[in-house]
């Protein structure tokens, strides 16, 4: 039986254009392009705001692309060992680090994003309340000095 060609070109094209796409946002937003490096911006623009993982996802395509052109079922291991990696390790660790840096700020975006290739993990529920309680506890702490000074005046004037 002689296999027939698999659609090589349009993943190809869909990963090239995604992949250039993500990566003109990250230069425009000077955002950090190295996973282990700290990150200075959050990008939620051009491809991103659908997708967190924009560059992963035109990795996968365009290395499904070639797969597709070299015409064999081993090389879709190439893509999905690719995604793999990034959904078990690159992402997780990107999501930890982003978390860290732009604390809430990241939640809302990750919070409007639909498109996430990382691998559904249980939140780390403690880090999680404890933050919860640390923006609280200063919401409280404004909100108690708040009403420290207005009672002092209220005194000073007489009330």
């Amino acid at each position: 039986r002689k296999d027939a060609a698999m659609p090589w070109d349009v993943p190809l094209a869909l990963g090239v254009v995604v992949l250039l796409w993500a990566f003109a946002h990250f230069k425009r937003n000077r955002a950090e392009i190295h996973t282990f490096k700290q990150p200075r911006a959050i990008v939620t623009d051009g491809p991103y705001r659908y997708s967190r993982n924009a560059m992963y996802l035109g990795f996968g395509l365009l290395l499904l692309g070639a797969a597709f052109f070299v015409n064999t079922w081993c090389a879709l291991l190439a893509p999905a060992v690719f995604l793999l990696v990034a959904m078990f390790w690159y992402i997780p660790h990107e999501k930890r680090r982003m978390r860290e840096t732009f604390g809430s700020a990241y939640d809302d975006y990750a919070g409007n994003t639909t498109v996430d290739l990382s691998a559904k993990t249980k939140p780390d529920a403690e880090k999680i309340r404890a933050r919860l309680i640390a923006e609280a506890e200063a919401q409280l702490e404004q909100t108690d000095g708040r009403r420290l000074v207005l009672s002092e005046l209220a005194q000073r004037v007489g009330m």
